[in-house]
């Protein structure tokens, strides 16, 4: 098992308590057979058979901070614009979230992205 923290600014640390996301509660975990991410209230695990693909991407101050919904169909898990990763899904499904069931893809800011992109990859099962 590894472990990520996602992003906060210290700008965004405050109004992110609102929805729970303390530091020990805004981290992405990666487990044997999912990605577990965890900020405040949302609870989003990820199997890894689910994931199409992994990119750095903009996220722009526009699209805000906390638990955001994209008009792209993003679900965001975002404290932070900067070390923000695009995990695409092969279904538009997720598991562990109420409030945006479909999504095609997760962004979450890290602290380290590149780290978390290659812990994933290698994760990830073979193309068929």
């Amino acid at each position: 098992m590894e472990t990520f923290a996602i992003a906060r600014d210290w700008a965004w640390r405050a109004p992110l308590l609102i929805i729970g996301a303390t530091e020990s509660r805004s981290v992405a975990t990666l487990e044997e057979e999912d990605i577990d991410l965890r900020f405040g209230i949302a609870h989003v695990r990820i199997p890894y058979a689910n994931v199409r693909a992994l990119a750095e991407r903009d996220w722009a101050w526009w699209l805000g901070y906390g638990i955001r919904i994209a008009s792209d169909k993003t679900l965001g898990l975002v404290g932070s614009s900067h070390g923000v990763v695009q995990i695409s899904l092969r279904e538009p499904t997720v598991n562990g979230v109420l409030f945006m069931r479909h999504p095609k893809h997760v962004a979450v800011s890290l602290t380290d992205p590149a780290a978390f992109i290659a812990a994933v990859t290698a994760r990830l099962p073979p193309a068929a």
